[in-house]
């Protein structure tokens, strides 16, 4: 049984949205390539896995797919897709070499970023397969807080951000969940801020369009999907968020660009209110991240 498994920051990223159409379905075989990969590649520091003296090729399978969670025939597929991909090699000997981080980086052009995250493995741990698919939340995510702490420095938004708060918070993290929480309040009652407020993009949550575009999905109704899977899993938590309003009349507009910000509003008729649907607040379970 493994202990831990290393996975290099921004793989899941690079193949996330990898979709393939196998007889009618679409499929992500890159992810469970790399998931068995990582299994492997999480066995020996040295990257080459041997069979036992006197143990046959079949019996040799059998062990890497209980190691990996596969079946035999699993495995044996499993294999041969990496063989295909070229992150594994087997010799006459039937001994496997896997391909080095470096490869692997080069391979998916992350080669700048060399750090790791490192996984527990538990009999509690979810399929590295899902692990992965929750890592490419999170990338997505720090970079949204990071294009954030970037736009937050323009001097046209230093200035409106002033305006409106007569204490500007250090923290990009502080300022960021301020900006949210004064997003809702503006859009409850409105205010003379209420298209500066909305102007500069804090929340880091992605809508279900959002989701699709990262996974590669056809439609939202997979994104939907995936967030109950993650959610089962105990991976993410997820929190609706719907405000009403009876003072908001319109969308906001950018003070950057003058064009309408996208949000979803919808006319509550009988109620003669505004309803804001705003993307669900996904948070990570850092339990297993």
């Amino acid at each position: 049984m493994l202990n831990k498994v290393k996975i290099p920051k921004l793989l899941s990223s690079a193949i996330a949205c990898s979709r393939e159409l196998v007889n009618v379905y679409e499929t992500s075989p890159v992810i469970k390539i790399y998931e068995t990969f990582l299994y492997l590649k999480s066995i020996s520091t040295s990257g080459k896995i041997q069979p036992m003296a006197g143990e046959s090729y079949h019996a040799f399978v059998c062990r890497l797919s209980e190691t990996c969670m596969l079946s035999k025939n699993s495995m044996y597929t499993r294999i041969a897709l990496l063989n295909t991909e070229e992150l594994l090699k087997k010799d006459i000997h039937n001994c496997i070499t896997l391909a080095s981080w470096k490869t692997v980086r080069e391979k998916l052009n992350i080669h700048k970023n060399q750090e790791f995250y490192e996984i527990k493995i538990t009999d509690q741990t979810p399929k590295l397969e899902y692990i992965l698919k929750t890592y490419a939340l999170k990338e997505n995510k720090d970079q949204q807080q990071y294009m954030f702490g970037i736009k937050s420095t323009n001097n046209r938004i230093k200035e409106a951000i002033k305006s409106v708060f007569p204490v500007v918070p250090q923290s990009s993290v502080e300022l960021r969940e301020l900006i949210v929480k004064m997003q809702i309040a503006t859009f409850k009652m409105r205010s003379d801020s209420y298209d500066i407020i909305h102007s500069l993009r804090a929340d880091d949550n992605l809508s279900l369009h959002g989701i699709r575009r990262l996974y590669g999905f056809k439609s939202t109704k997979s994104s939907t999907y995936m967030k109950r899977v993650l959610e089962k899993l105990k991976l993410i938590t997820v929190e609706k968020r719907v405000f009403l309003s009876k003072e908001c009349t319109r969308r906001a507009h950018s003070i950057l660009t003058s064009e309408l910000i996208p949000a979803t509003y919808v006319w509550l008729k009988r109620q003669k209110m505004r309803e804001w649907i705003m993307p669900d607040k996904i948070t990570l379970n850092p339990c297993f991240l």
